[in-house]
This record gives structure tokens, C-alpha cells and sequence, in this order.
């Protein structure tokens, strides 16, 4: 099937900005409860048995993170199909909401069901906003020097998110009515900078565009065809494989 190409427009500043925030913000995230993860599950399963909690808290853990085995795919043919900034702001909404959520659970079984939820919102984003790159990148060196800053700020965030959790824990807030909970706290922080990083998305990234330019697939075989001439055409303007050259220029005036 044919998709017309469009033209490749350079990411903005602002654009690139919200981008690796979105990435930085899911990362932080995941990591940022960690360090409560332990008191949540000891008040829920209401056990004290060190081997139990911490089975459990492994499991929470990976809920999260098998998540987006299923759901990244789909996240990512659903952007190819309605455009890459819808689906960054409904994933870091659906991100927030899960976090919020998860506070307010009244089991462990409701836990489990917020985590997972929470990991497969979370994987619209790195998908989602690697394609958008690619969409908006036409130079090889700084598309892949903007990937490198989207692992950096990945990186950054699971680095700071368990540091950034165990402090705000020790944090005591009093809204009038009832004191919050220290285990809440770094997930209503995650929530909230989740929704911030939604708005500056939905904000500063382009509504109009369109997935990026695809390769003619409507024929078998020709992206394998696109490869071999790209290589074929360095190989002539470099004075190489004469005979190919001229064999490979017939073939290609004939498709």
C-alpha cells in the first residue's frame, strides 16, 4: 500500500523540549515509587512477613514493566494512524490517572490492576515520541543525536525518581481535613508532572502532522529494491562496479 510522503519540518526547541520531559517524566515515575511500594503493600495485604512483601513487591514491579511488551505495538500502529501527538497526551493523561489511582486502591489485587495500567499508558510515550523523531528529523546525525538525548533523559529519570521518592515520602502534608499519607505523596508528584508534561505536548507539538514518510511497499521485495539502489547509486557517483552500474540503471528504468 502507498503513503505519499511529505516533507520532513526540523523539530523545534520547544518541541524537542516536551518530548524528552514527556520521556524523562515516564521514567521518573516508575522509579519514584519504588521506595513505597514496600509500606503500600504491607498496609494492603495487611502481612509483615518479610519474604511474602517482598514477593509481592517484585511482582508489582514487573507488572509494570511486561506492560508494555503488549502495548507498546499497539500504541504505535495507533499513532501511525491518528497522528503521534494524540497519542503522547493520552498517554501521559492515562499515566497520571493510573498513578493518582493507585493511591486510592483498596487491595493489593486493585494495586496489581493500577500498575499494569499504569506501565501500558506509559508505553505510548517512548514509541510514540521516537516516531515522532523520525517524522521530523531528515539528517542521519541529528536524528540519531536526539535519540541519544531520549535515552539520556530516560536515563535521568530512573536515576532520579528513587531519590526523588524516598525523600518526598518523609515529606508530612496536612490539607485541612486529614494528613496525606507519606506513601501517596511521590505518586501524586508523578501524577501531577505527568499532566504537566501533557499539557506542554499538546501545546507546543504540531496537531496537523501526519505519520512520516513511508517506503513504497504496494510491489514484494521493494524496499530490498530501495536498499540495493541507494547502494548502488553511492557506488556509481564514487566510480565503482562500472558493469553494475550500468545493470543496475537498466533495472531500474524498467520498474
Amino acid at each position: 500500500m502507498s503513503v505519499p510522503m511529505q516533507a520532513r519540518l526540523p523539530t523545534s526547541r520547544w518541541s524537542l523540549g516536551a518530548i524528552l520531559a514527556s520521556a524523562f517524566v515516564v521514567a521518573l515515575g516508575y522509579g519514584i515509587v519504588l521506595p513505597v511500594l514496600p509500606m503500600m503493600v504491607e498496609r494492603l495485604a495487611g502481612s509483615t512477613d518479610p519474604a511474602f512483601n517482598a514477593r509481592q513487591i517484585g511482582l508489582l514491579t514487573a507488572a509494570y514493566v511486561a506492560a508494555p511488551v503488549v502495548a507498546a505495538f499497539l500504541w504505535g500502529k495507533w499513532s501511525d494512524l491518528v497522528g503521534r501527538r494524540p497519542v503522547l497526551v493520552i498517554g501521559l493523561i492515562g499515566f497520571a490517572v493510573t498513578l493518582a489511582a493507585s493511591v486510592l486502591a483498596p487491595s493489593l489485587r486493585v494495586l496489581y490492576i493500577g500498575r499494569i495500567l499504569n506501565g501500558g499508558f506509559a508505553a505510548a510515550v517512548g514509541p510514540t515520541a521516537l516516531a515522532f523523531i523520525a517524522d521530523t528529523e531528515g539528517e542521519d546525525d541529528r536524528r540519531t543525536r536526539i535519540f541519544g538525548w531520549m535515552s539520556m533523559a530516560s536515563i535521568a529519570g530512573f536515576l532520579v525518581g528513587p531519590m526523588l521518592g524516598g525523600l518526598v515520602a518523609e515529606l508530612k502534608l496536612d490539607l485541612g481535613v486529614a494528613a496525606v499519607p507519606p506513601q501517596t505523596i511521590p505518586f501524586l508528584l508523578a501524577s501531577g508532572l505527568a499532566v504537566a508534561a501533557a499539557l506542554g505536548v499538546w501545546s507546543v507539538l504540531p496537531g496537523h502532522m501526519l505519520p512520516g514518510p513511508r517506503v513504497e511497499t504496494s510491489k514484494p521485495g521493494s524496499s530490498m529494491f530501495v536498499i540495493w539502489r541507494d547502494t548502488a547509486a553511492r557506488s556509481c557517483r564514487r566510480g565503482r562496479g562500472r558493469a553494475w552500474c550500468i545493470r543496475g540503471r537498466a533495472h531500474a528504468a524498467k520498474r
